[in-house]
């Protein structure tokens, strides 16, 4: 038992899923979800790689990249305006 708010685990490649055995899982191991992302206990919601086994972090991923594309286009013009 744990009295905690909330819980973030990055499970990297393999779902580690292990540690919520409560939680019912697919037969890959990822964590059942229906659109909510609510699971078969009330009250508890999952997303990211503990339940997506297409998606995982390719979001993250994607918005960092264009955040980073910005900055350095910024970085670019303002080096060129120096000159």
């Amino acid at each position: 038992e744990m009295n905690i708010d909330g819980v973030f685990i990055a499970i990297g490649n393999e779902p580690e899923n292990g540690p919520f055995p409560e939680i019912k899982s697919n037969s890959l191991g990822f964590f059942d979800s229906n659109e909510s992302c609510s699971t078969n206990i009330d009250g508890v919601f999952v997303a990211g790689d503990c339940s997506d086994k297409i998606y995982r972090q390719a979001i993250t991923s994607s918005g960092t990249g264009a955040m980073a594309a910005i900055s350095a286009e910024k970085y670019i013009c303002a080096q060129m305006e120096e000159k």
